[in-house]
């Protein structure tokens, strides 16, 4: 009798095993899942404070050449305030997305974050308000390879 009890107490405890291992995978399998929803939902409000930018330039047609065309916009252009702003908020959504990306890669699905910051970074406008606020945007710095000659503008800058 007693083997019989170790037998079917040792089938139980293979079958509690496999119950474990299956629901470990299934465990792993729903924080995946999560992770990328959360991901996402990140990258959406990154994508809102993009989506925000490009309205201000649909409104303002007149600003497409500061993001676009890599018209310089000096001092005294009517257009410098509204331009500043844009780039300021695109800025933002870039280094948010930047964060994001580094926070929760994913290798499969490619946002297109690090192209935008590309583009941007050729624009005057942008350049200036990164080397102007380059302590606001970390990620966004690291992304671009003239990060450290804005780093160094920025901290050699009298206070």
């Amino acid at each position: 009798m007693s083997n019989m009890a170790q037998t079917i107490g040792a089938c139980g405890v293979v079958a509690s095993l496999v119950l474990l291992t299956w629901q470990a995978k299934k465990l792993g399998k729903q924080i995946e899942i999560s992770n990328l929803q959360s991901r996402y939902q990140a990258l959406h409000n990154a994508n809102e404070r993009y989506d925000h930018a490009l309205g201000l330039i649909f409104a303002y047609p007149e600003l497409r050449p500061y993001f676009y065309e890599r018209r310089p916009c000096p001092e005294g252009d009517p257009n410098r305030p509204r331009a500043l702003i844009v780039a300021e908020i695109i800025a933002d959504s870039i280094d948010h997305a930047m964060r994001v990306a580094s926070q929760f890669p994913d290798e499969t699905h490619k946002s297109g974050w690090k192209n935008n910051a590309f583009t941007m970074a050729k624009q005057p406008i942008f350049i200036e308000v990164l080397t102007e606020c380059a302590g606001y945007f970390p990620d966004l710095l690291a992304t671009l390879p003239e990060r450290a000659t804005l780093a160094e503008k920025h901290s050699s800058r009298p206070d």
